[in-house]
């Protein structure tokens, strides 16, 4: 999905997107995505932004299609993810928040990477450890 560059969405200097991911293969990924999803696809601020970007009300349906929930989380291997990260630096961003869900944990764990360090990933600023290396 193309968001477009970031004079199209951001009014400030910075653009900073989130991006959940699933160090896991399709079927668990998939699975994962809708529990992490659930809590948002009822919010209707939510539902209305991604109607506007070009989903069905199909898509948002029951737990959310395959089409849509692809879109929302990257999944896959490390280099599959860090490639759908990169989109995001490709696009404008000059700083991504990862949230990791974790099938033992079921809770997302929020990791960042900047554009200046695109290596480097550290908690996220409000999570436990602000801020700490990894």
């Amino acid at each position: 999905m193309d968001l477009g560059k970031r004079g199209v969405f951001c009014f400030t200097d910075a653009l900073n997107p989130a991006q959940l991911i699933e160090l896991a293969q399709r079927t668990e990924a998939r699975e994962l995505a809708r529990q992490a999803m659930a809590f948002y696809l009822p919010l209707t601020n939510y539902r209305t932004n991604w109607l506007r970007l070009g989903f069905s009300d199909q898509d948002l349906a029951n737990g959310g299609s395959d089409r849509f929930l692809d879109a929302m989380v990257a999944w896959g291997n490390e280099a599959a993810i860090r490639q759908r990260i990169q989109a995001h630096f490709d696009a404008g961003a000059s700083h991504v928040c990862i949230g990791r869900r974790t099938s033992s944990q079921a809770k997302v764990l929020p990791f960042c990477l900047s554009v200046g360090a695109p290596g480097r990933w550290w908690r996220c600023p409000g999570a436990r450890g602000r801020g700490q290396r990894q």
